[in-house]
């Protein structure tokens, strides 16, 4: 799925608790956040440098300051992938 999809997703959960969610929608905008930001990391990776693709997350984030060359970016996205669970985290949240 698309970043963007995903994160209009996330945006419509946080904008709608009437969705019935209950307690639940903190984590799913957490985990469709998540989603949309690895999404965005295979499409960069793709277009990029397709061998990286295959690499881990953490190695992925590590190496993004050089080929974004914009550290402010680069050290965002590495943190916000750090804050977000994955999903055997997520339960966490509950």
């Amino acid at each position: 799925m698309k970043p963007e999809l995903l994160l209009e997703a996330a945006n419509g959960v946080l904008n709608r608790p009437e969705l019935g969610l209950g307690g639940a929608w903190p984590r799913a905008v957490a985990l469709l956040g998540r989603q949309a930001l690895e999404e965005g990391l295979d499409q960069f990776w793709e277009s990029e440098f397709g061998q990286m693709k295959g690499a881990n997350r953490r190695t992925q984030t590590l190496c993004l300051g050089l080929f974004l060359r914009n550290p402010e970016l680069s050290d965002g996205i590495k943190e916000a992938w750090a804050s977000l669970p994955d999903r055997s985290r997520a339960k966490e949240l509950a």
